[in-house]
């Protein structure tokens, strides 16, 4: 009741940013959320599991019981980010880090007939980064791609593999959304014929 009408400020104002991730947390420890544009109306506010597949189910309930608004839908997990440049900003001990992923490819691992997958990223391009950095910003692009709840149904890791280390040219990292939904369709498709 006290953040709907406080919404629209939440672009600019970081005392509210600061007082909701604290409400967040008096609610619900380790959950979070992120405003953006939204899907099917202007914005979106999404809780925030977090990573957590556990939370999922108390993120769903703030949002069916969350008001109709107009220019606001809620959200129970990040969506996935709807970017032209794939590039990933972070501030770490007060130097910025940059890297454009829009080169990047990937190869899948299936486990247990397509239950879920690995994602091996290929970061091409980027030899000056270190291996930390890389397996940091790869396991940020694969979240940012999915979204939350892609990320945390269909994914067991985000490995990097070295660029000349594997014989797969790998695929494009633009289609790993459409392509894991297709095989996520069959598993369920699958699994529903099996039944």
């Amino acid at each position: 009741s006290w953040l709907v009408p406080e919404l629209d400020n939440l672009w600019n104002d970081y005392q509210l940013q600061k007082l909701v991730g604290k409400k967040l947390d008096e609610l619900h420890p380790g959950l979070h959320w992120e405003i953006g544009p939204g899907e099917t109306k202007e914005h979106f506010f999404a809780f925030s599991p977090n990573l957590n597949p556990e939370k999922i189910v108390i993120t769903e309930k703030y949002v069916d019981s969350a008001p109709q608004l107009e220019h606001w839908e809620f959200l129970s997990a990040k969506p996935r980010k709807r970017w032209q440049k794939r590039t990933i900003r972070i501030k770490k001990q007060e130097k910025v880090k940059e890297i454009n992923c829009d080169n990047w490819k990937y190869n899948l691992t299936s486990f247990k007939g397509g239950e879920f997958f690995d994602v091996n990223l290929l970061p091409v391009g980027c030899n000056n980064y270190s291996e930390s950095d890389l397996c940091y910003f790869g396991d940020l692009l694969v979240q940012f791609v999915l979204g939350e709840r892609l990320f945390i149904d269909l994914i067991d890791r985000v490995n990097i593999i070295k660029e000349g280390s594997s014989n797969e040219p790998g695929i494009d990292i633009t289609s790993l959304y459409e392509h894991l939904e297709e095989l996520s369709d069959l598993h369920k498709n699958e699994k529903n014929e099996n039944v």
